[in-house]
């Protein structure tokens, strides 16, 4: 009797392989891997990368439609992080404010009566 796998089963495999990878080399980092992370930027400045490679070096693919692309979908991916990311920090730089009104309205801080 033959065995097949199934798409779902190859996916769920290659996924728990990477993560197994990914462990294996978090462990593994000395402080030279350490030090060559990127920093963390503040929240709502990111930039959008530039293409790695010529866009009408694509077989087949036009660089109008490469450029476009890049432009529309991972710059305004890009720009949306942004926004969410101001918008979160506005929201939790508001939160300990608002607790402190519950506090002295005498509600609990998880309660939804305001």
């Amino acid at each position: 009797m033959e065995s097949r796998t199934t798409r779902r089963e190859t996916i769920l495999a290659l996924g728990a392989t990477a993560v197994v990878a990914a462990t294996g080399r978090m462990a593994r980092a000395g402080a030279d891997d350490k030090a060559a992370l990127p920093a963390l930027l503040p929240a709502g400045k990111h930039a959008a990368v530039p293409l790695p490679f010529e866009a009408a070096s694509l077989a087949g693919l036009s660089a109008k439609m490469i450029t476009s692309h890049w432009q529309n979908n991972y710059g305004g991916a890009v720009k949306n992080l942004n926004k969410v990311e101001e918008q979160l920090a506005t929201v939790t730089s508001a939160l300990p404010q608002a607790r402190t009104s519950m506090a002295l309205l005498g509600l609990p801080a998880h309660s939804q009566q305001i």
